[in-house]
């Protein structure tokens, strides 16, 4: 792929592979309604006009990758045989793979741990640049199948924002029950009398 020959040269160390996470939940949408119109033909799909194809910094790494697993989807011209509804089906879907964005992290796998060191030091400067974004290169803090995949899209300052949400919501559900429940009991208990033997 593009970014296995770029880390290669930029650290002249043997890269066994790379794998990129998509950001797959902004067109799960999309793919189950193209994934169903798939698995039943009968069913007919108002997918909508297709959109402009949009090239992006994710393009030309799209492009590779849809050739190495050798899928060749046709555009509506190309019918190849196929009804018009099923090539209009076909060039949509080849048009969100095209301009599906990808995470912004990539794992890059080295042949040895030792060359990994190598080429982090090698680019610790520079960075790697692909496409024209210089990216950083650091060791991985977990195995692969530890990561969360579909979470990887999220980034830090989207991790910390949700964490500071979330804090501030389970705050105010505390705050809620102390004013509901918790005060009126309180009121209730501290006004009773246990004069004469009476209980609340």
């Amino acid at each position: 792929s593009l970014i296995k020959e770029k880390v290669a040269q930029a650290t002249g160390e043997e890269v066994v592979g790379v794998s990129v996470a998509w950001d797959y939940e902004a067109k799960s949408h999309d793919i189950g309604e193209a994934a169903e119109s798939d698995l039943c033909p009968d069913t007919d799909l108002d997918v909508g006009p297709p959109a402009a194809p949009q090239r992006s910094f994710d393009t030309p790494i799209t492009n590779k990758i849809l050739s190495a697993w050798h899928v060749h989807l046709h555009d509506d011209h190309e019918g190849h045989g196929h009804d018009h509804g099923h090539a209009h089906s076909s060039g949509n879907i080849k048009e969100m793979l095209e301009t599906m964005e990808t995470s912004s992290v990539a794992f890059v796998v080295f042949k040895l741990e030792a060359g990994r060191d190598k080429a982090i030091e090698a680019v610790a400067d520079r960075g790697v640049e692909i496409n024209g974004t210089v990216c950083k290169l650091e060791a991985g803090t977990a195995e692969p199948r530890e990561i969360l995949w579909e979470n990887l899209p999220v980034t830090p300052a989207e991790r910390k924002m949700k964490v500071v949400k979330g804090a501030f919501l389970v705050l105010g559900a505390c705050a809620l029950w102390t004013l509901l429940l918790y005060l009126p009991y309180a009121h209730y208990m501290a006004s009773f009398t246990y004069a004469r033997g009476d209980e609340p």
